[in-house]
């Protein structure tokens, strides 16, 4: 849909995204069910990145109460988004 539909250059699921995705697979998905309803357990839980956090993914990961750490690399090499 991201590329085919929106024409949009990346085509990745944010976090924010993945979530919705998730939540929505759990109305007919046992195990994504429970993916989801353990979310919570996650709050205090350190996670460790080898690329700077998109401010979506950092923000989803804060607001789960999940401590991020990063190496200072980008994600790619492109210092633009179209």
């Amino acid at each position: 849909m991201k590329k085919n539909i929106l024409n949009e250059k990346n085509i990745r699921l944010n976090l924010e995204e993945t979530l919705i995705s998730l939540s929505i697979s759990a109305t007919t998905n046992p195990t994504a069910q429970l993916a989801l309803s353990n979310l919570k357990k996650l709050t205090g839980c350190e996670l460790h990145s080898t690329n700077i956090l998109s401010s979506t993914d950092d923000s989803v990961l804060h607001k789960l109460g999940i401590n991020v750490t990063c190496d200072p690399n980008f994600p790619s090499a492109d210092l633009y988004i179209d």
